[in-house]
Order: C-alpha cells, then structure tokens, then sequence
C-alpha cells in the first residue's frame, strides 16, 4: 500500500493516525456494565452501543476501566491483530465488510500482494468507480496519501 503522507508521531516517534486513515478497523467492546450510564444518553442509538467506557469525573473507577480496556484488547483486539498477519484472512476480513472505499482499495493492495489477478482486476475496478463518484484520483499510488 501507498505510504500515507502526513501522519503525525509522538514524542517517541511512533505513527498516530487519525482513525478514518487507518485501512483496517476493530471495534472493542466494553465488558463493564455501563447500563445505567448510557441509559442517560439522548440519542437512542447512542444507548446502543457498547464500546464506550465510563470513567467518573472523580477518577474513582479509572484502574478499573483500564483493566477493562486491557482485556478487551487482549480478547478481543490481539486475535483479531493476530489474523491480520495472514493476508488471505485480512483479504476475508475486508470482503466481509460494507461496501466503500476503503475497503475497495484495501482490497485492491491486498489482491495485488496475494497475486491474485481476477481479484486485483475486481478490486481496481471497484475503487476506481468509487473514486470517479467520490472525487479521488483513480490512480492507486494516489489512494492512501492525505495531505499533511
């Protein structure tokens, strides 16, 4: 895949992506009880969701919520890191997802490095219709680069 341009680094040099340029995403699930909590929210599809986690404005539960989102990851995130080391199950991960972009152009790179030629073929037609609607360049070294 493209190097994306401009990402940010933190003291330590280590990339800090914003989100939306990330080419796989994994959602963790919070296995603390916030029912009460998100009971409050006002937007009902907000009520819904369960990877938030609630930490008091005193602090009083923040050991807590950090051993939460620790096992989370290590349940759930590590695996799923785990699969992606395997392009032909990161390839599965991305076809199974809703059809966009990314994951067309995702799928595009991954294809091409699995040599997969109908896939590739598949995958660039998809992203270039994608992009000829959204506004991006249909050229693939083109794809992953954001403005810095």
């Amino acid at each position: 895949m493209p190097i994306i341009e401009g990402i940010k680094t933190d003291k330590s040099g280590r990339l800090t992506p914003i989100e939306h340029t990330c080419q796989m995403r994994y959602i963790l699930e919070c296995n603390i009880d916030h029912k009460s909590k998100v009971g409050s929210l006002q937007n009902p599809a907000e009520r819904l969701r369960t990877d938030i986690w609630w930490i008091e404005a005193d602090g009083i539960n923040a050991d807590e919520i950090a051993i939460s989102i620790r096992r989370a990851f290590l349940e759930q995130g590590m695996p799923w890191l785990t699969r992606l080391d395997n392009l032909e199950e990161a390839l599965e991960l991305i076809e199974d997802s809703d059809d966009c972009y990314n994951k067309f152009a995702t799928a595009y790179f991954i294809s091409k490095e699995l040599g997969d030629k109908k896939k590739t073929v598949e995958y660039f037609v998809k992203t270039e219709k994608e992009c000829n609607r959204i506004g991006n360049s249909t050229n693939p070294t083109k794809w992953y680069v954001f403005g810095g």
